[in-house]
């Protein structure tokens, strides 16, 4: 189709022959074109990387200048990733997984799941579903496409299984939306990955090595918040980061519980912390004199009501895995995770001859079944328990200086 470029215009829509395309002067990517019948305006755009051809309508149900302002819209929508074409082929033919990522999050991750949940959906989807399948229509995605795309990480079977989960999830969402139907979720018919469960924990030798790399990183000006600030600007790990690693060592609690206590949460003097929105429910986290001692020595900042503080004004610290693999380098542990210091907090509970049951409210398991495997090594009140071992870990950690 032949095409010449000048200024849009009523009398050049008139004189507009057979098979004609003319291209705006005024706006880039605006046209109008004639191949049988009346002229109609269009409008080619670039969104995120993909070119879209977008039909504006008849001239006579726009005339030049109103054809004009809507190309100025949907130019305008481009620059900000608003994929107009995109929008009309799932007006007539469905949601593309890409959107429903998005209407997911938005309506349903954000509002309905706790932020740990939320946090690992939202990284799955979007870092490795979305490359894959984003632009394919959610009624189109085949089991075929699910196994492919679960198959591709066979080699990290806790995070293909945790990805899958979160996709079904959106899809059986989709389904109370309206736009699949019940019971057509792929993801059903996906055998998950086996996960072998470990047994690690530290040794009396690793407990002492990991206790002279705490020491050595340990803030010396204990309440001076503009010090504590200050050396987050080292290259060294954060000390908030190691009052963390402190903290999980000495109450057996989850990485997020110790990451997200906010020093509201605390009962009076600190003996016992509540956590509104743990893995397992609500739960009241103990601490110890130890434990105690190590919140006593970590400043409150002034804004920002979490006591472990990140980077972000008001927010927490959120990646403390890469001040502990600088901690494990530094103190030569090979192999050891950050779970990995609270089955040695029940461990070594279940060594100091504490029962089932005491280490499960410890814990704060759901299920005595999962405090169970803890017990392969081998009554007090609660409190007691917890100072038991916190007695242990200190002695074992008394002897690294």
């Amino acid at each position: 189709m032949p095409s010449i470029k000048k200024k849009i215009t009523l009398k050049v829509v008139k004189s507009l022959g057979t098979s004609t395309m003319v291209w705006d002067t005024a706006i880039i990517g605006f046209c109008v074109r004639r191949q049988k019948g009346n002229p109609s305006y269009a409008v080619k755009t670039r969104v995120n990387g993909v070119q879209r051809w977008i039909t504006i309508g008849p001239h006579g149900v726009f005339t030049p200048d109103q054809a004009r302002r809507e190309a100025q819209l949907i130019l305008a929508d481009a620059k900000r990733g608003i994929d107009r074409g995109l929008q009309k082929k799932e007006a007539r033919e469905g949601l593309t997984l890409s959107n429903a990522i998005e209407r997911f999050i938005d309506s349903h991750a954000e509002t309905q799941l706790k932020s740990s949940t939320q946090y690992q959906y939202a990284a799955a989807l979007h870092n490795l579903v979305e490359p894959s399948l984003g632009g394919k229509l959610l009624k189109d995605i085949s089991v075929k496409d699910v196994s492919r795309l679960h198959n591709n990480h066979a080699d990290r079977p806790y995070l293909a299984n945790r990805m899958i989960a979160a996709l079904s999830s959106l899809f059986s969402k989709a389904a109370n939306w309206g736009e699949i139907e019940k019971g057509s979720n792929p993801c059903e018919m996906v055998q998950r990955f086996p996960e072998s469960k470990r047994e690690r924990f530290l040794s009396e030798t690793e407990i002492q090595s990991l206790g002279r790399t705490l020491n050595s990183a340990w803030p010396t000006s204990l309440d001076d918040t503009d010090s504590w600030s200050n050396l987050t600007r080292l290259p060294r790990p954060s000390p908030w980061a190691i009052a963390a690693i402190w903290l999980l060592l000495l109450t057996g609690a989850r990485r997020n519980e110790v990451l997200t206590l906010k020093w509201e949460d605390f009962h009076s003097e600190q003996h016992a912390a509540r956590l509104p929105d743990s893995k397992s429910g609500a739960k009241t986290l103990l601490f110890s004199s130890a434990a105690r001692e190590v919140v006593r020595r970590i400043p409150r900042v002034k804004g920002n009501p979490y006591v472990i503080v990140g980077r972000k004004n008001g927010a927490h610290l959120v990646n403390l895995r890469k001040p502990w693999i600088n901690i494990c380098a530094s103190a030569g542990l090979k192999d050891v995770r950050l779970h990995d210091l609270r089955h040695t907090y029940a461990s070594y509970g279940a060594m100091a001859g504490l029962s089932g049951p005491y280490l499960m409210n410890l814990l704060g398991h759901s299920q005595a079944q999962t405090t169970e495997r803890y017990l392969h090594l081998g009554s007090t009140p609660i409190h007691e328990a917890n100072e038991t071992i916190s007695s242990v870990m200190m002695k074992l950690l008394d002897r690294s200086d």
